[in-house]
């Protein structure tokens, strides 16, 4: 896959980039690119006024997790696997853990490593998180 400058990246890009690695991927309704990876959905999209790259990711949590618990988990995640950022939204209609990697573009991207990036994020969340879930508050 060739180099990808700064002003070429964008979504439309990204859908290409993951299309070529033959992963499952597809442009929702406001543009962003939905990827499923190892069975987990995680969204991707470049921010156009800003040089990133941006992975995301949502967990439902428990019903019966109480706040605390879930601002525990996401410090702990925080502290321990830094690579990811975790934080719980106000806006979300049910508990939801939300995680986010960011990957500067400033001098440009490969394909190979938005993949590489890509699956790495994946990995890291899926082999790492339930270590730290020690309150079994995800569902």
């Amino acid at each position: 896959m060739p180099f990808i400058s700064k002003e070429e990246l964008n979504n439309q890009k990204l859908l290409e980039v993951y299309k070529s690695a033959y992963m499952e991927a597809e442009m929702d309704d406001d543009g962003e690119i939905k990827c499923v990876v190892d069975g987990f959905r995680l969204y991707a999209n470049v921010m156009p006024d800003r040089p990133f790259f941006v992975l995301r990711t949502m967990f439902t949590i428990k019903p019966e997790a109480q706040r605390a618990q879930i601002l525990e988990l996401c410090n702990r995640l925080n502290d321990h696997m830094i690579m990811i950022r975790c934080c719980l939204p106000d806006a979300a209609p049910h508990p939801t853990l939300y995680i986010d990697h960011f990957t500067m573009t400033e001098g440009g991207i490969s394909g190979e490593e938005i993949v590489g990036v890509t699956r790495r994020f994946m990995k890291v969340i899926t082999d790492g998180i339930s270590e730290y879930d020690t309150d079994d508050i995800m569902a």
